[in-house]
């Protein structure tokens, strides 16, 4: 019996490592110069793509209580929220902010977190001032069959600002943003193209700085306060 799970587990991990191999070698194809990192051949342009897609069955959502500025945060990882809060809390304790309070929050924390925010940004008489979007959100679906849409925090801020250009937007993420980390090489270059920025300088969550990046953010440059000495 255990030779035989042995030899599951071998079939298993072998044939894992065969598909990472495969899929590693994919080549960064597409006909819209800005489809890194999707390694999928397109067809169509991402614009084009969410023309075509059939958005009736994704959920809508409602802009946050409150009577401030709109702070948009998108994750596909619904925990997300408990860090916002915690950050919340800091950022009160050290500068005397609530973001909770002072902003009308709209999380959009999901699977497939992409697409809701696209629909909900594109909604007549919504209004993006504020965003804070994750890199990697892991949002893909094929449409029509005929093609592979995939939505990526990078490609959430070129839509927002696209539609609102005074809207200000970072990116955090969980990963590494070593430039030598080569798969986060695809987010610099599309970043740089759809953007014409660094991806360093608009991710914040970075480091051990990030509660007075997010502060000055949301609330720009200050002077120190009694909290923080």
């Amino acid at each position: 019996m255990k030779d035989i799970i042995k030899r599951v587990l071998y079939l298993v991990i072998t044939n894992m490592i065969r598909i990472i191999k495969k899929v590693s070698k994919q080549p960064i194809t597409g006909t819209n110069a800005c489809d890194v990192p999707d390694t999928t051949q397109r067809n169509h342009t991402r614009d084009e793509l969410l023309g075509m897609f059939d958005f009736s069955k994704v959920p809508e959502v409602k802009t946050g209580e409150g009577t401030g500025p709109n702070l948009l945060i998108v994750d596909d990882i619904p925990e997300t929220m408990y860090l916002m809060k915690s950050t919340s809390n800091e950022l009160r304790r050290r500068h005397t902010h609530d973001f909770f309070t002072d902003f009308a929050v709209t999380p959009i924390l999901m699977i497939g977190c992409g697409f809701t925010t696209y629909k909900y940004v594109m909604t007549p008489g919504v209004k993006i001032d504020y965003a804070l979007l994750d890199i990697s959100i892991a949002t893909r679906a094929s449409v029509q069959k005929i093609d592979i849409l995939e939505l990526d925090g990078i490609d959430i801020a070129d839509i927002i600002l696209k539609k609102n250009p005074e809207a200000k937007v970072r990116f955090f993420t969980a990963h590494t943003l070593g430039r030598d980390d080569k798969r986060m090489d695809g987010y610099y270059k599309k970043c740089k193209a759809l953007l014409g920025t660094d991806l360093l300088d608009m991710t914040i969550f970075k480091n051990s700085d990030r509660f007075d990046s997010l502060n000055t953010f949301l609330y720009g440059a200050e002077e120190v306060t009694d909290n923080e000495r």
